[in-house]
This record gives C-alpha cells, structure tokens and sequence, in this order.
C-alpha cells in the first residue's frame, strides 16, 4: 500500500523478510491478516497478481524456518465493506503460505496512519491529495484473534487508465497477469 509517482520503482528494504502462515479460503472474496510482524504484504495465490516478476528473495518465518520467495508483484484490490480502490505493491508469494498479510509497518512507511484501535476494529487510512482518503478497515475475527481487511480484486479497473481513488499509482505498461 504505497503512495508513488507513475512509473516508479521501489527497491528492496531488506534481505530478508518475515511473514506467518495460516489458512484462508473463499474465492471471491480475498482477506488479509494485517501483521506488526511481517516486513513485507504476502500472498497466498497468484490468482489476481499484476507486474509479476520472478525474484529469489530468503525468507524467514514466524516459526524460524526459512524460505525463498520467487514471485513478487502488485494486487488490483476493491476493500467489500467501503469500496475503496487500492493498489497493493511489491506483494511476494509463495506456494506454501495459506495466509494473505498485510504488513502494518509497510504500511506506515508508505504514508498509512492507524485512525483507530479497538476490540472490534483497526482502521487505516492513507490521505492522497484532492481525493478522499482511503479507508482500510481489518475486522477482528474472533476464532483465530486476527485482524482482517476483506477485499475482491478490482475486476473494473481499466489497464490503460488510472480512473480509481487509488493508493498507489503504477505504470499500466507491461502487466503480466496471473488468472489462475
């Protein structure tokens, strides 16, 4: 989730990132875990991915075990409860993660400020200049303790223009798209 110029690249912060690993199903509808932990947003599905690349990055999870990374990209979202349209960058998958992250600390590098805590809720939002504000807002689930933000990808977006409320803006050259 990050506020950019068209057309820029982010590089990598580290070596290593951290994530955590869980279930999710549903396919309509993709949720993400927001995670204090994770150096970088995880997904667990190619399904939905733009500006794919191929990567080899190490891993470290939640558990000590390490793994690599080879696939990174950016994830077209709509959020379900507010439909606010969003660009998720630098998304990394891996074929073994049963769990989507959103990294609360990638967040607030980009500009994202927490608005709201409680038992209920954690609400983010991301002020972009002349637009409304994105709001993301991670629901608590109360068999699993976590917070999630549920999304579906943004089926409407036009590749060729940049028409959403948006987080991040990016080049629309060039896209390879995982449909599986």
């Amino acid at each position: 989730l990050v506020a950019a110029k068209p057309n820029t690249a982010f590089t990598e912060q580290a070596n290593t990132v951290t994530c955590a690993l869980a279930n999710t199903s549903d396919e309509d509808v993709i949720s993400w875990a927001i995670d204090s932990g994770a150096s970088g947003h995880f997904k667990c599905k190619k399904k939905g991915m733009i500006n794919v690349e191929e990567v080899n990055i190490p891993a470290q999870l939640a558990d000590g075990s390490e793994t690599r990374i080879s696939i990174r990209g950016d994830v077209d979202l709509i959020t379900v409860d507010n439909e606010d349209a969003f660009i998720l960058k630098d998304v990394m998958y891996h074929q073994d993660f049963h769990k989507n992250l959103i990294s609360m600390s990638k967040l607030i590098e980009h500009g994202c400020r927490v608005v709201k805590t409680n038992y209920k809720e954690i609400v983010v939002e991301r002020d972009i200049e002349g637009r409304t504000p994105i709001r993301l807002i991670f629901q608590r689930n109360l068999e699993d303790d976590l917070y999630y933000l549920h999304t579906r990808l943004n089926s409407t977006a036009d590749s060729t223009t940049d028409t959403t409320n948006e987080l991040a803006l990016i080049s629309t050259t060039n896209k390879k798209k995982y449909s599986e």
